[in-house]
């Protein structure tokens, strides 16, 4: 079984593109109707340069890779917060 990779890019304006699929350059220019992209880099901490994204239409689209969250849902209210993150003696109050 082949694994499926989900890819998504945002812009500056915050306008998202979902189910970009494997090539997201070919599929990102299709939807915007254009036929050139230019790369989009970033400089690390460690003095790398990284490739993030591309340039389309005066657009700057960072790609995301999409992955599965595993982890599980957790709904406190503030009380609960304040309980597990303070000692005994700073129980809430009503008010």
């Amino acid at each position: 079984m082949t694994k499926q990779t989900w890819t998504m890019a945002r812009d500056q304006y915050g306008d998202t593109w979902h189910d970009l699929g494997p090539h997201p350059r070919r599929e990102l220019l299709k939807r915007l109707g254009r036929s050139s992209a230019a790369k989009m880099y970033i400089d690390t901490k460690a003095g790398e340069t990284k490739h993030i994204g591309y340039i389309i239409a005066g657009r700057w689209l960072t790609i995301y890779t999409v992955t599965e969250w595993t982890g599980r849902a957790v709904r406190m209210n503030i009380h609960q917060l304040i309980r597990e993150n303070s000692g005994p003696e700073s129980e809430p109050r009503p008010i």
